[in-house]
């Protein structure tokens, strides 16, 4: 078949004459392959590999005697698919880490979309192998005899005249990106609709740009823009206007740029510039990078761009359909991970003094990106820098809020809340009563080793991820639920503001339900409210955490953020990390960009321990104290008689 042997037969591309010409033309192949083949094998080298068995087709770029398409014929013939995205790449980049991170990230998350979108890769140099196309890893490759030094206006224009040969009937729009651009699939897939209705005329669509002014006379440009080269789209009318004469304008550069040299083909024979696209940051070229509080200028070598992307991306990079540079495999993993999370990670402020004159528009451009973006844990960045940013919109619900059918007790990580006298035996069936009536099923875990907290909560956590469990809802046994605790809950999880990042896909971060400060000694006693409620912020439901070591009752945790969480737990082990705890988890996936949610309805108490302490910093009285208990609370009768022998001993 044509460009994945499941997608057509060979009579979809070419006519009854031609299939038949091919036909003839493979028996004389198969007696050149052979000599062919070894040859290929010979010609590999150094870091070459042998692509013989992953051969589809064998493909000339020679259009010589072929017929150029008509646009009529062309237009009322429907296309198959939507979109075809080339990869401009070489052979070391595609078989190397960044070509791996590319299918791993973004590639993979465009052909699940299935919506007519496909990707190809193209190399210039085939290393021995024959020209033309091949399914390796996973996707399309196609080798054009060509060169991999830049630069890549050779390639750049025998990849468009392969595409005009191949596959000018087969989609809407074409187009051409560099290796090191990331595509967000969502904002491509919002970018291609709103192009939509100008499928059927001349468009040349991507970032403008007006060449360099010593070089504007002999570009004949004449002040009209070109795309710039780290990715463009075409429609099928303009490939089929330019298609023609892309053998010409490869023949005829007189410049170092492939950008600029399609830019001229485009103006001279598809007469149309590159049209920007609106908003203009859905093609995002990164000039700059941070480093800190300090913007750094890029770095040109050999014509290329030098620029680390940032770890801490702002809403301007989220919600660009293409972001160009990265150049490191760790650097797609980690902005992919954050794309499809829908990560928003607090932003450190960028100096205000001592910025050299020369930098200063960058610092401009910098604060006014970070002044237009948001954040998920506002409260967090504000205790972290001192700085306030917009709360980003919660995400959409994709189901309806409800009461989990189930949660998983695991034992406390903090023993010393136990009262001597208490009966954990006794405390634990309290629990599971209350939430019975809740109708939520509780399930025990234990470990007998010296960390059962963290044994059972890694097992628990790790078992949802391969059951498919989008939430896990944790109590731990020393929790004291509040007499009304379903109806509390179900008006928590209703709330969009506190819950509905809990029943998305991929977007999910974590509740925690009435979280405490923990104090450096361990005694978080002086900062509980015997009543449960945390201070409420503008009436809301919830906060997000303006510390890091919060100590939670339990929690419900989704499913894009069970990988972290047992990574944390892996690290924990770790010498250097000798002075945390798991609860450490919860500030730090808000610093991540993670929705942290806590609670500020009285659902869960605490430890009776705690409860007691409180009484002499909170509440003056031992009968107003126990009243808020007995009222609120509901402790088995064994439970709240060790209490009181307790409150009275003192």
């Amino acid at each position: 078949c044509r460009f994945l042997t499941r997608r057509c037969s060979f009579q979809h591309i070419f006519s009854e004459v031609e299939f038949a010409a091919m036909q003839l033309g493979l028996a004389f192949l198969v007696l050149g392959l052979t000599f062919g083949a070894a040859r290929a094998f010979e010609l590999t080298g150094e870091g070459g590999q042998d692509l013989r068995e992953y051969l589809i087709e064998p493909r000339s770029l020679d259009l010589g005697g072929m017929m150029p398409p008509s646009k009529t014929s062309s237009i009322t013939r429907p296309a198959t698919y939507s979109l075809l995205i080339s990869v401009a790449s070489d052979w070391n980049s595609f078989f190397g880490e960044l070509g791996e991170a590319t299918r791993n990230t973004w590639v993979r998350s465009l052909l699940s979309l299935k919506e007519g979108f496909h990707v190809l890769f193209a190399v210039g140099d085939c290393h021995g192998n024959v020209p033309g196309l091949y399914h390796v890893h996973g996707v399309d490759l196609v080798c054009l005899n060509s060169t991999d030094t830049y630069p890549p206006q050779d390639k750049i224009f025998k990849l468009w005249q392969y595409l005009y040969k191949h596959e000018v009937n087969n989609f809407k729009w074409f187009a051409k990106i560099d290796m090191d651009t990331y595509v967000n699939s969502f904002q491509l897939k919002k970018l291609i609709t709103a192009l939509s209705p100008f499928e059927s005329k001349n468009q040349y669509v991507g970032r403008p740009f007006r060449g360099r002014v010593e070089e504007a006379a002999k570009l004949g440009l004449f002040g009209r823009s070109y795309c710039s080269g780290l990715g463009y789209v075409m429609s099928r009318p303009a490939l089929i206007d330019a298609g023609p004469h892309f053998q010409y304008c490869r023949e005829h550069v007189v410049s170092d740029h492939s950008d600029t040299e399609m830019g001229r083909c485009m103006h001279a024979y598809a007469h149309i510039e590159c049209r920007g696209v609106i908003p203009t940051h859905k093609i995002r070229p990164i000039f700059a990078s941070r480093s800190g509080s300090d913007v750094l200028p890029m770095k040109l070598q050999g014509g290329r761009i030098r620029v680390s992307f940032p770890s801490t991306p702002t809403e301007y990079d989220f919600r660009a359909a293409l972001v160009h540079p990265l150049k490191k495999a760790e650097e797609f993993y980690l902005f992919h991970k954050q794309c499809i999370k829908r990560l928003r990670p607090i932003q450190q402020p960028l100096r205000t003094s001592g910025i050299p004159p020369e930098h200063a528009r960058l610092y401009q451009q910098a604060a006014a990106e970070l002044k237009a973006s948001c954040v998920n844990n506002p409260l967090r960045q504000v205790a972290q820098y001192g700085m306030k940013m917009n709360p980003c919109v919660p995400p959409i619900a994709l189901e309806q809020a409800h009461l989990p059918e189930s949660v998983y007790v695991l034992p406390s990580p903090e023993a010393w809340g136990l009262l001597s006298t208490e009966d954990p035996f006794e405390r634990v069936v309290a629990l599971k009563a209350i939430l019975a009536r809740a109708s939520i099923r509780p399930y025990s875990a234990s470990s007998g080793s010296t960390s059962p907290h963290l044994d059972a909560l890694r097992e628990q956590i790790q078992q949802a991820r391969e059951k498919g469990q989008r939430r896990l809802f944790v109590l731990y046994d020393t929790a004291v639920l509040h007499c009304n605790f379903k109806a509390l809950l179900f008006q928590l999880l209703s709330n969009p503001l506190c819950s509905s990042h809990l029943y998305t896909a991929t977007s999910g971060g974590v509740l925690l339900l009435n979280a405490v400060t923990q104090l450096e000694d361990g005694d978080d006693s002086n900062n509980f409210d015997p009543t449960g409620v945390l201070p409420q912020a503008n009436g809301n439901m919830c906060v997000d955490p303006g510390t890091e070591n919060l100590s939670p009752a339990g929690f419900v945790l989704h499913s894009g953020a069970y990988d972290d969480v047992l990574d944390f737990i892996a690290n924990l082990s770790k010498p250097e990390n000798s002075d945390k705890t798991f609860n450490n988890v919860f500030g730090l996936l808000a610093d991540a960009g993670y929705p942290v949610r806590i609670s500020s309805m009285p659902l869960v108490s605490f430890r009776p321990r705690l409860l007691l302490q409180t009484d002499s910093v909170v509440v003056a009285g031992s009968d107003q104290v126990t009243s808020t208990l007995t009222s609120q609370y509901c402790l088995s009768s064994h439970a709240q008689i060790a209490w009181e022998m307790e409150h009275d001993s003192n």
